[in-house]
């Protein structure tokens, strides 16, 4: 291995120079043949000082605010002051992983407004404010028009409706007790009392979030 050496390979060498020569033998008797190839010095996995090397990804995993193959480049300033160079990022090349209220590669987006004053960026989405009607990846969306066919109002904490008076239904989509159950059973308000040996729970009964709403 390079940067061992002695009959055994225990005794540790100095830094091998680019150019090394290379010596096959055959049967553990005289060099059959002599052969001068140039290998890439890797061994250094001191990593600079500014992380360890990870055998088992074969690399340096850089500490904090340092990056490169061999961590030896100063990463302090990369995120514009808005955030922090962590090296484990994007497996491993590493990346700014940004303040609120902050965003892109360098954390240089100022993304105060992105949630329509609705929620705050946490550095790379919208964090919705909770127990509120407002969803989507900007927060504009309104869970009551989306969910709740504009009859209830919506909690984004526990995803349901509170169906206005006279509506019923998970979604609160009808004015028929009943029918909110699949004529099945009654609705409570909170869900479906059904009749006697009847399965009524209804194909809505669970909301789940939209990859995009309207």
């Amino acid at each position: 291995e390079i940067g061992w050496g002695g009959s055994d390979c225990s005794e540790e060498a100095d830094s091998p120079s680019p150019e090394m020569s290379v010596v096959t033998t055959t049967g553990g008797y005289e060099p059959e043949e002599t052969a001068t190839v140039t290998v890439q010095n890797n061994n250094d996995h001191s990593c600079s000082g500014n992380g360890y090397w990870d055998d088992y990804m074969g690399r340096c995993s850089c500490n904090t605010g340092w990056g490169g193959s061999d961590c030896s480049e100063d990463k302090s300033n990369a995120c514009s002051g808005h955030g922090t160079w962590y090296g484990y990022l994007n497996n491993g090349a590493g990346g700014c992983s940004c303040n609120s209220g902050w965003g892109g590669s360098d954390c240089s987006e100022d993304k105060s407004n992105a949630c329509n004053g609705h929620g705050t960026w946490n550095g790379s989405s919208c964090t919705c404010d909770s127990g509120t009607d407002w969803i989507g990846g900007d927060c504009t969306c309104s869970g009551r028009a989306y969910y709740c066919n504009g009859n209830g109002t919506f909690n984004n904490s526990s995803w349901t409706c509170q169906c206005d008076t006279g509506w019923y239904g998970y979604t609160c989509e009808t004015q028929d007790v009943r029918v909110a159950c699949d004529n099945k059973g009654t609705w409570t308000g909170t869900g479906c009392e059904c009749d006697p040996g009847a399965s009524c729970l209804y194909e809505m009964d669970v909301l789940r979030p939209p990859a995009s709403c309207l």
